[in-house]
């Protein structure tokens, strides 16, 4: 058959587009084309300045680790573990943004990053097999929002 001409074509739906961008080169592209920006491990203090330099109509997203347990005893030994998953010197910006403690202190966390403007977050349980701190996330800390 004949070739058809799809320069006039026009989506039926538009979705957003998300962009991850951390780098000076490429958070302009994000700002310009995207309809969120998504950036990667990075904690609220430093997440706030970051957004304070640049002028931005365009939604917030963080990717985030999670380490959650019902209580303290507990957190301790599960955040050694992790400790140990992220060992290496530049990993160190993954736990110093992670949503990690008992469920109120994630919630706290949490409520520091919705108060900086983050509407989205893609969070990583990095505890496969093990299924626990998932469903204490989803039970005692999603209903707080």
């Amino acid at each position: 058959g004949k070739a058809e001409d799809i320069s006039s074509f026009k989506p039926i739906v538009k979705f957003p587009i998300c962009i991850a961008a951390m780098g000076k080169r490429t958070i302009p592209i994000a700002l310009k084309y995207a309809d969120i920006w998504e950036l990667s491990y990075i904690p609220p203090d430093e997440l706030e300045k970051l957004l304070d330099s640049y002028e931005r109509k365009i939604e917030i997203s963080v990717e985030l680790d999670v380490v959650i347990t019902k209580d303290k005893k507990g957190f301790e030994q599960k955040y050694l573990e992790y400790q140990k998953l992220r060992s290496s010197g530049k990993e160190r910006h993954f736990i110093l943004s992670a949503i990690a403690g008992t469920p109120d202190q994630c919630i706290e966390k949490i409520q520091k990053y919705l108060d900086i403007g983050v509407k989205r977050f893609t969070l990583a349980f990095n505890e496969f097999p093990e299924l626990d701190g998932i469903e204490i996330f989803s039970k005692e800390v999603l209903p707080s929002f």
